[in-house]
């Protein structure tokens, strides 16, 4: 019916010019473009300006995360890939959608899919990346549904950045002079952005979401995130690294979230006062002049709500405490140690004048 309707448009299409082409070759002509016509339009895609900042119109509820560290011990590359799967629902009916991508990062494929099964998939027409503004535009074939709940796939690849945020890359000496290396992601505690260094995603306070978080890392690494350590698994065809799944986050900001990739040694302890388990990862030469005690003190109050603490300490680093994991400047945290350790032996020497009076 619609090619129908195009021919007779087309039939109507008049010119003052006189036609030499004989009836014959005019019908087939204006069946012709009439043809061109109708897969022109079936083929459109809706038009979507690039905005300067993304609108509140989409409510992430999950992130499921699948990343890996291409840095080794001894081998400090500064790149990383992997898959997100982005749990959302939009606020209005639209076929654009807008996230916070990095410059530093690049998304190679997208799709969406509806959560209810029985609805049509939808086709990705055209995606947009504006560096300067950090927004990547997605548009669609079709409007989705507001209110309704979506999975949208992304599939990217990514550099480490060398200030304070997004994922970088510290190194550290052994006993013998060896330099080893690993990888932090990790934002300042006053940064209201960061996770678009990491992956593409909405990254402000206005979309907190529950992490589900999967590293694929060297075999000789280990890796650490906001949440606990379910299960280390093989990775099919590749010898060289493996899979660590993390139990599900607590509601966090975007900026909240923190994956460390070391190859540290660490000591493990239990508070007196909680079942919160207190873990404390370093470089074995320093492993006197760690206190798990006084690491502990300054720990994020939602670690509680985890149920475990990983304290990282790390050469030349600034000092982030997030839920469930903080990463330490060694420095600092020998230093406090030895403020600890001192005021200890005071509190013992007052003690023991206090039994000599008596």
């Amino acid at each position: 019916m619609v090619l129908e309707a195009m021919i007779g448009y087309v039939d109507k299409v008049k010119t003052d010019r006189p036609n030499p082409m004989t009836e014959h070759h005019s019908k087939t002509f204006k069946l012709a473009y009439a043809v061109i016509l109708y897969f022109a339009l079936l083929n459109r895609t809706p038009y979507a300006p690039d905005p300067d900042s993304i609108p509140y119109i989409f409510v992430p509820s999950r992130y499921n995360l699948s990343l890996r560290i291409d840095t080794s011990r001894d081998d400090p590359k500064q790149t990383f890939s992997g898959t997100v799967f982005i749990r959302f629902r939009s606020l209005v009916d639209t076929a654009a959608l807008f996230l916070h991508l990095g410059h530093n990062v690049e998304v190679h494929e997208a799709a969406l899919f509806p959560v209810e099964l029985s609805r049509k998939n939808y086709r990705v027409a055209r995606k947009r990346h504006n560096p300067k503004t950090e927004i990547l535009t997605i548009v669609l074939n079709r409007n989705i549904t507001k209110l309704l709940d979506y999975n949208l796939e992304l599939k990217f690849a990514g550099s480490f950045r060398s200030d304070d945020f997004g994922p970088k890359i510290f190194s550290y000496n052994t006993l013998f002079g060896e330099e080893r290396y690993g990888a932090l992601y990790v934002n300042p505690e006053t940064a209201t952005k960061g996770l678009r260094y990491l992956i593409p995603c909405l990254d402000s306070s206005q979309y907190p979401a529950e992490f589900f978080v999967n590293v694929r890392r060297p075999g000789v690494m280990r890796s650490l995130s906001n949440s606990a350590r379910i299960k280390t698994l093989d990775i099919p065809g590749d010898k060289e690294y493996l899979e660590d799944s993390f139990n599900q986050t607590i509601i966090l900001f975007p900026y909240q979230l923190m994956v460390v990739v070391c190859d540290f040694q660490y000591k493990r302890e239990f508070s007196g006062d909680s079942d919160l388990e207190i873990s404390a990862y370093f470089r074995p030469s320093i492993i006197q002049e760690v206190s798990v005690e006084r690491l502990v003190q300054f720990m994020d109050p939602k670690s509680n709500q985890i149920g475990k603490i990983d304290a990282v300490v790390i050469p030349n680093i600034k000092t982030v405490n997030q839920p469930g994991i903080s990463v330490l400047n060694e420095a600092e945290a020998i230093e406090e140690a030895r403020v600890l350790e001192d005021i200890e032996e005071l509190r013992e020497e007052a003690h023991d004048g206090e039994g000599s009076e008596l």
